[in-house]
C-alpha cells in the first residue's frame, strides 16, 4: 500500500498473516496491532480505534511493547484527526490518544499528528514546536519538514497581513 502497489497484490496474504498471528497469540501487542490495521485499511474506523485501544490494555511494558502501543494510539488518533473529524469530540479524543501515546514512547509521527491538530485549532506556534519535536527525533523526516514549512508560510502571511492567530489574541 505504501509503495504504490495495488492492494490486490498484498491484501489477501497480509490479512491471512495478521489473522493467523492473532489466532495464535492474541496477547501479543504486534498481533493485536495487526488486527487494528486490518480494520483501518477497511476504513472501519470505530472498530480500528477500539482495536488499537485494546492493544494498550494488553500486558507488557518492555520498550518494544511500549513502542507498538504508542503506534497503536497514534493510529487511533490519526483516524480521529482525519477520518472522523466531523464527530463532536473527535479532536479532543485524538489529542488524548496522541499524548497518551507519547507518554508510552515518543515517536515522530505522533508529534506530527499533534502538530496537525494544533494547525486545525489555529495554534500555528504550537504546531511549529511540535514539528520541531518530530524533527529532533528524525532530522530528515520529510513530512515534518514539509508541513513545518507550510506552517511557517502561514505565519509569515498572517504577519504580513497584520492578522492574528488564536494564540496572539
Amino acid at each position: 500500500q505504501r509503495f504504490e502497489q495495488p492492494r490486490s497484490t498484498h491484501q489477501a496474504p497480509a490479512r491471512a498473516s495478521a489473522q493467523a498471528a492473532f489466532a495464535l497469540a492474541p496477547e501479543l501487542v504486534e498481533a493485536a496491532f495487526a488486527q487494528g490495521w486490518l480494520c483501518q485499511i477497511e476504513e472501519r474506523w470505530t472498530d480500528a480505534i477500539a482495536q488499537y485501544q485494546s492493544v494498550v490494555a494488553l500486558p507488557g511494558d518492555s520498550g518494544a511493547e511500549r513502542r507498538i502501543k504508542s503506534f497503536a494510539l497514534n493510529n487511533g488518533g490519526w483516524i480521529l484527526l482525519s477520518g472522523l473529524v466531523d464527530e463532536d469530540d473527535a479532536l479532543e479524543r485524538a489529542e488524548r490518544l496522541l499524548w497518551q501515546g507519547l507518554e508510552l514512547y515518543p515517536n515522530k509521527a505522533t508529534y506530527a499528528n499533534l502538530a496537525e491538530l494544533a494547525r486545525l485549532r489555529d495554534r500555528q506556534e504550537d504546531a511549529v514546536t511540535l514539528y520541531g519535536a518530530a524533527l529532533t527525533l528524525d532530522p530528515s523526516y520529510a513530512n515534518a519538514l514539509t508541513e513545518l514549512a507550510v506552517v511557517e508560510v502561514e505565519l509569515a502571511v498572517a504577519a504580513a497581513q497584520g492578522g492574528e492567530t488564536d494564540e496572539s489574541k
